[in-house]
């Protein structure tokens, strides 16, 4: 997060209007036992734009992205999504006088029915706390926390049809799996014969059936996984929250688990509200995204929208890898900064029109198998990446060379 921040401080320094942008910015204890709880909902559109007389797009924050709150359908692409929980400028503060510490900051948006929904920062940024907050575990300082349009933020958790999966599982090392499940039904007090459907409708959803009477002190860190998963979802939640589901996991199971984590939710028709660190598992499981740093939310939108027009220098430089360019460096208006991604940069003559170019000094070449990474230093000592396919040749760390792209790849950054 320093290393964003310091970085866009130093492409706005000196610049009058960094600015670009025209943003205008009660549930019964026992939960309902009927099956298919949600409905499939089509996918949400794009958020509007406009252009600006240089040609730039400009986001427009009354588009489907907008972050209100309320118990209604969005306007326009979004007409025919549900929204099921509202975030309604929620802030949260620990402490008393001037020891107190803000971990959350007005927050506001809204999160759908049958939604795959991501709380994506670095550590600290607040993602965490929110999701406690949603549960039930912390109580907001100010705002509402809306589901179905009424306000749930100062009930207990076991009044909120809402669950959660912890990082650490916390299964019960002392019960075998089918036990394990059980647990949350018989504390609900479900009749013996539901709790022994239900199980074995779980198991069987996760895909583990053969594993009911074992142990779970026996079973791999995937295996307890889907244990943690089919005990969250026995009680049949209208919300299930995952906080970092992923990281005790290997690389290779990690991968296997996301594939396995979205089948369940649209399986299921359950809203999914998950927190993670993790750019690129949230890119790949995610229907919208909420990017947070120091307890606010910076932009809210689908994977697509926020990887090609990020709002901030802070959510291009957090998502994946950005080159974060002053205009006045492309001879454009001073004061303000554009974001291109690597792989949209290629090396050749100064280009002709609708693409723009930067001559740069290569710093540092490494060859990653299906590309080659490029990267150099501009004037003003400004880093430029660039990745091209294939290995490079005739090019070596200290030569000038021409980084050119198409200008309908370049997003103009707000801050």
């Amino acid at each position: 997060m320093a290393r964003a921040e310091t970085g866009c401080r130093k492409l706005t320094e000196g610049i009058s209007n960094p600015m670009i942008s025209n943003l205008n910015s009660g549930q019964p204890r026992f939960w309902p036992a009927a099956p298919g709880i949600g409905h499939d909902r089509p996918a949400g559109g794009a958020s509007s734009a406009r252009t600006n007389s240089g040609g730039y797009a400009i986001v427009n924050d009354r588009g489907p992205d907008q972050n209100t709150t309320g118990p209604r359908a969005h306007a326009g692409l979004d007409a025919a999504r549900t929204v099921l929980l509202g975030i309604d400028r929620v802030s949260k503060r620990f402490g008393v006088g001037g020891g107190q510490i803000t971990a959350l900051e007005d927050a506001k948006f809204e999160i759908f029915d049958n939604e795959f929904f991501t709380l994506l920062g670095p550590s600290g940024c607040g993602k965490t706390t929110l999701l406690r907050i949603i549960a039930g575990f912390e109580h907001p300082t100010s705002g509402r926390v809306l589901l179905d349009g009424r306000d749930i933020g100062h009930e207990p958790p076991y009044k909120r049809p809402v669950n959660t999966m912890f990082q650490s599982y916390a299964l019960f090392p002392h019960l075998n799996v089918r036990q394990n499940i059980a647990y949350g039904l018989e504390m609900l007090r479900w009749k013996p014969v539901d709790i022994k459907r239900r199980v074995d409708e779980v198991l069987d959803l996760v895909q583990m059936p053969a594993f009911a009477d074992r142990r779970t002190t026996e079973m791999s860190g995937g295996q307890q996984q889907r244990i943690a998963l089919a005990r969250a979802l026995a009680p049949r939640p209208r919300v299930l929250l995952l906080d970092e589901p992923l990281s005790a996991l290997d690389l290779k199971l990690r991968k296997a688990m996301q594939t396995e984590l979205k089948r369940l939710q649209k399986e299921t028709s359950l809203t999914f509200v998950m927190v993670t660190h993790d750019q690129e598992e949230a890119l790949a499981l995610s229907d919208r995204i909420a990017v947070m740093s120091k307890g606010e939310v910076l932009q809210v939108a689908s994977p697509e929208d926020i990887y090609a027009r990020p709002r901030t220098c802070f959510v291009a430089d957090f998502i994946g890898e950005a080159n974060l360019i002053p205009t006045d460096l492309l001879g454009l208006a001073e004061g303000n900064t554009i974001s291109i991604r690597p792989e949209q940069i290629s090396l050749q003559a100064p280009p002709a029109g609708g693409r723009r170019s930067l001559e740069a000094t290569v710093v540092a070449l490494t060859f990653l198998g299906a590309d080659t990474l490029i990267e150099a230093r501009s004037a003003g000592d400004i880093p430029i990446r660039a990745r091209v396919r294939g290995a490079v040749s005739g090019l070596s760390v200290g030569d000038r060379a021409n980084f050119a792209w198409d200008q309908s790849s370049e997003w103009l950054l707000s801050e």
